[in-house]
């Protein structure tokens, strides 16, 4: 008798990007009950809200606000102020 070989689909790989309450705290190293302690906090410090219809944070967003708080600076954004501050000196000169 052979075992049978289950093919892996794509979407059993890939980490969701919605996170409901519960994966939040694990993603953040946090226990349920703590994050739902700290929440009103964290979202007084900007950090992301749940989706009004899916119930879930966005786990990119998350991550653009934690790497803000500690002055991390994405790359994108660092271009785009470049940018902005560019198209400022060449309209003032």
């Amino acid at each position: 008798m052979t075992a049978s070989r289950r093919r892996t689909r794509f979407w059993e790989l890939a980490t969701p990007r919605l996170l409901n309450e519960e994966e939040t705290a694990h993603y953040l190293g946090m226990s349920r009950t703590s994050f739902a302690r700290s929440i009103d906090e964290l979202e007084k410090n900007n950090f992301p809200r749940r989706h009004p219809v899916l119930k879930k944070r966005d786990r990119h967003t998350i991550d653009v606000c934690l790497d803000r708080a500690y002055g991390i600076i994405d790359e994108t954004e660092l271009v785009n102020s470049l940018v902005v501050d560019l198209i400022k000196k060449i309209g003032n000169g």
